[in-house]
């Protein structure tokens, strides 16, 4: 046992970043579309917020939390390059999506002289043993 009775453990992820609809729009279908496939089966405990795994602890209610950040362009681009399913894309199909997509983000975007703020929504599950 690692956790001593009336201990707490604590698991916490962020999953996709939000910046505003029509961003979040573009981003979406690079993730659920383009690079369907292409992440880690173990992906979907994030997306889930850990909901799909088994947490045998009695569970507390955690407060909220989001990670805030202000990013250009460029930013952005270079955090969607850091996926793990875009080198694994980049590995099977020889090509950078990223880059491939990079005029639709910009449309997105709007001008890209403009810095915008990101978001993270934090997913917490927090218990103890009894």
């Amino acid at each position: 046992r690692v956790l001593k009775r009336y201990g707490l453990i604590a698991c916490w992820s962020y999953g996709r970043f939000t910046i505003d609809l029509k961003i979040d729009r573009e981003i979406d279908r690079l993730y659920s579309e383009l690079l369907k496939g292409f992440w880690a089966p173990e992906m979907r405990f994030v997306e889930t917020g850990y909901r799909s795994l088994s947490f045998p602890f009695r569970e507390l209610r955690a407060p909220k939390f989001v990670i805030k950040s202000v990013w250009n362009f460029e930013k952005m681009i270079g955090y969607l390059k850091s996926w793990s399913a875009v080198e694994n894309f980049i590995l099977r199909k020889g090509y950078n999506p990223i880059d491939e997509n990079k005029e639709r983000l910009k449309y997105s975007w709007g001008d890209i002289a403009i810095n915008k703020e990101v978001e993270w929504q934090i997913s917490i599950r927090v218990g103890h043993v009894c």
